[in-house]
């Protein structure tokens, strides 16, 4: 008797959640979060690489580059991204010496 009642309180639970009345932003963050996600599964592929936020892509980036050219940079506005760029890009010329 008790499996019983646990189901029925396992499918009330989830009838409650479906109906429960939410901010509309809310409710509109999670359609533009669910859309997003499922952007990005059906467009990335077995190659596709992530990062764990912009720095790391950076960092990755600047790995990447070749030991000779120009690194540009637009649109400074409090400087972090130039000077992150500085820094890594001093480390990999001391390191390649």
């Amino acid at each position: 008797m008790k499996i019983i009642y646990k189901v029925f309180d396992k499918i009330i639970h989830i009838i409650k959640q479906r109906i429960e009345i939410r901010p509309i932003a809310e409710f509109q963050s999670a359609l533009a979060f669910e859309d997003s996600q499922k952007f990005i599964y059906e467009k990335s592929g077995l190659r596709t690489m992530t990062f764990i936020d912009h720095w790391d892509l950076r960092t990755y980036c600047l790995k990447e580059m070749p030991s000779v050219g120009e690194v540009l940079e637009f649109g400074v506005f409090k400087a972090k991204s130039i000077n992150f760029m500085a820094k890594e890009t001093l480390i990999k010329s001391q390191n390649q010496r």
